[in-house]
């Protein structure tokens, strides 16, 4: 079948409601048809991917210092030294970045999408291969963070659990 054209009128260059989520700006008049191709853009996704891998290993920095114990220099130790919570809080944060998701589809793992455990036990994030899972299957990719999963409680009432690792880091964080 042939396309059928659309006529849309707008006030300014840029039109947006026309296709779900896409903006689309308008440059020049043609008087031939004109082609659209969208394609789904990983950017916003990286970078707060970016930004969560900094942010943990910043509280790593942090719980590092907090625990600190120098042999040579007794007095120069972390105020938080030996302290049974900062130890739990960290093997919290670390379960919840190994945590597996059954029902994410392809990809059950955060090292299925780029972020995995690296030297000294920092996180690591490469956007390469967040991108490549991202275009072979992004509602895998979105399930592995998002799923959301119903059930029914002991009233007979519908409730809503976040079991995507999204959630499990949020909770554990």
């Amino acid at each position: 079948g042939s396309a059928q054209p659309l006529l849309i009128t707008a006030s300014r260059n840029q039109i947006s409601g026309v296709i779900n989520g896409v903006s689309i700006d308008l440059h020049a008049a043609s008087s031939s048809p004109v082609t659209l191709d969208v394609s789904r853009t990983t950017d916003t996704a990286t970078d707060n991917l970016q930004k969560f891998t900094d942010g943990f290993n910043g509280i790593l920095d942090k719980i590092a210092e907090l625990t600190k114990f120098d042999p040579s220099d007794p007095s120069s130790k972390g105020i938080l030294l030996g302290d049974s919570t900062v130890q739990s809080i960290s093997d919290q944060m670390y379960q919840a970045l190994n945590a597996s998701l059954k029902q994410g589809g392809r990809y059950k793992v955060l090292a299925d999408v780029g972020l995995t455990i690296g030297d000294g036990g920092k996180l690591e994030f490469d956007s390469d291969k967040f991108n490549s899972a991202y275009s072979t299957d992004p509602d895998s990719v979105q399930k592995l963070f998002t799923y959301m999963e119903t059930t029914t409680d002991s009233a007979g009432k519908e409730v809503t659990t976040g079991k995507g690792l999204g959630y499990v880091l949020e909770n554990a964080i």
